[in-house]
């Protein structure tokens, strides 16, 4: 089941994938983790640009629902 957000552009979603996950992932390889899960981004979207607020590497409630 898929949220529809109006406010997840390409533009915001090509910026989410080279600003912020290319990078954390080429992060968490250069530090040598073996890393095999899920990542949660916990964005905040504005006009400005798109900022990581918070990892979560766990499943919780409401990602779960």
């Amino acid at each position: 089941m898929l949220a529809p957000n109006l406010y997840i552009t390409e533009e915001v979603q090509k910026e989410f994938e080279e600003n912020i996950m290319a990078k954390t992932l080429a992060g968490i390889q250069a530090e040598g983790y073996d890393f095999k899960g899920i990542i949660f981004f916990g964005l905040m979207i504005t006009k400005k640009g798109t900022y990581i607020l918070e990892y979560n590497v766990r499943m919780v409630d409401p990602e779960t629902q």
